[in-house]
């Protein structure tokens, strides 16, 4: 007879093969053949039975583990242990015993990918979620909580620009970020679990910053060749004149044009952008010039209209 019909046992799965854990022992009061002769174990893939003898002569038992445990696979097993004596027919008795599995960690965090990719306007505000980052762990307990967090290397630049949220792995928009300044970030984020000796899994976002037309043309006029005759021929350059924009694409390209209704002409000269006003001056001798700048596909100079996509800033110069 067992002193009880359960028995409970918490075991690691970080124990290794060859471990041994002592089972009580059943009593039996009878003597000789009749008295307690073994003990045996059903059938599983992790322990053995081994039986030993004390110096008294009676019997006790003992589970060997002999295919290491992995809580992973199995959280609990459930064996029996059954108690024979030698008389015939011979008599038993059983005890269920419970085994929990405790977890160790043994699992590092993973993230559901090894690259994040995400794209923000320059002008976005504070708060804005960029990218929401998840990473996973098998284990259990503190083993498989998980904190995010920037790698150590992470640049203090990137650290002003963006917060992470260590619970919920959402990288936010924290600063102003500038187009001009900085067009991608590479930041290296990292997930860590809370076991005694973490386990740590890395990942990084890749985040492009979208320009905006926050940026006026600047025009400049780097000659003027005056006086000029009067009698100048048509054709004649007056003036050469700069226009530069930092912004990108279509927000960088200019449209430049002069005041109607006089004797001047726009006539471009290379790139970047440098217009030079011809033919003669107006009867009083002033030369009044207007460039404006604004988003089109096509640059085009001279007198008239124009085509473009909205906003559009605007740059002077008299």
């Amino acid at each position: 007879v067992f002193p009880s019909s359960q028995a409970r046992l918490e075991i690691s799965e970080s124990v290794a093969a060859g471990a041994r854990f002592p089972l009580e022992s059943a009593q039996d009061p009878d003597v000789g053949i009749n008295s307690l002769q073994t003990y045996q174990l059903s059938a599983n893939p992790h322990f053995a039975l081994d039986v030993q003898t004390r110096v008294d002569g009676s019997k006790y038992a003992e589970l060997v583990l002999e295919k290491e445990l992995d809580r992973e696979e199995q959280r609990e097993l459930h064996l029996v242990l059954t108690a024979l004596d030698g008389g015939s027919p011979p008599r038993s008795a059983h005890v269920q015993i419970h085994i929990d599995v405790v977890d160790a960690n043994d699992n590092a965090p993973v993230f559901n990918q090894s690259t994040y990719k995400a794209s923000v306007r320059e002008n976005t505000p504070s708060g804005t979620l960029v990218a929401r980052i998840s990473a996973y762990d098998l284990d259990d307990g503190p083993n498989g909580d998980i904190v995010y967090s920037f790698s150590s290397h992470t640049p203090a630049k990137v650290r002003e620009l963006f917060a992470l949220d260590s619970a919920t792995g959402e990288l936010r928009v924290k600063g102003q970020l500038d187009y001009e300044e900085t067009k991608l970030y590479e930041i290296y984020l990292q997930a860590k679990d809370k076991g005694a000796v973490p386990g740590v899994a890395h990942c990084k976002v890749l985040v492009e910053v979208v320009d905006v037309n926050d940026n006026t043309p600047e025009v400049t006029v780097t000659s003027v060749y005056s006086p000029v005759p009067e009698d100048a021929a048509p054709g004649t350059v007056v003036a050469l004149l700069s226009v530069t924009d930092l912004d990108s694409h279509d927000n960088g390209l200019v449209n430049c044009f002069i005041s109607p209704g006089i004797p001047f002409i726009l006539w471009p000269q290379s790139s970047p952008f440098r217009p030079c006003l011809t033919s003669c001056l107006t009867p009083d001798g002033s030369v009044p010039v207007l460039f404006l700048w604004k988003f089109c596909d096509d640059v085009h100079f001279g007198v008239g209209g124009w085509d473009c996509r909205l906003p559009q800033l605007l740059a002077e110069l008299h």
